[in-house]
């Protein structure tokens, strides 16, 4: 829950960084989520996409927010995993033990 929480903050931290960018202005982190991201919206499935509605007076600040976003790019193709590799093999040191020692 606590690293949900984190990069949720990074995430809105983030994108309030590029939006001041954008806009030229300075916005704290509470204006930007009360004003931009808390906005009243909605979301519906609509051939096969999401579209999310917006109330009037917030889709300037969105259509600057998504021009933002827009240059994210995520790779064309992640690295495959290579999974645990072998190991070569280190003797022990010189000074540990060589024999069994129990304990009774």
């Amino acid at each position: 829950m606590l690293r949900l929480a984190l990069l949720a903050f990074n995430l809105t931290s983030m994108l309030r960084i590029e939006y001041e960018d954008k806009a030229g202005s300075c916005i704290d982190l509470v204006r930007f989520q009360r004003d931009v991201l808390k906005s009243r919206g909605r979301v519906v499935k609509y051939a096969r996409r999401l579209v999310l509605y917006v109330a009037q007076v917030v889709v300037p600040c969105w259509n600057r927010l998504f021009d933002c976003i827009q240059p994210w790019k995520l790779p064309q193709r992640f690295p495959k995993l290579l999974g645990p590799q072998p190991q070569k093999w280190i003797p022990a040191p010189a000074h540990s033990f060589h024999s069994e020692h129990r304990r009774e």
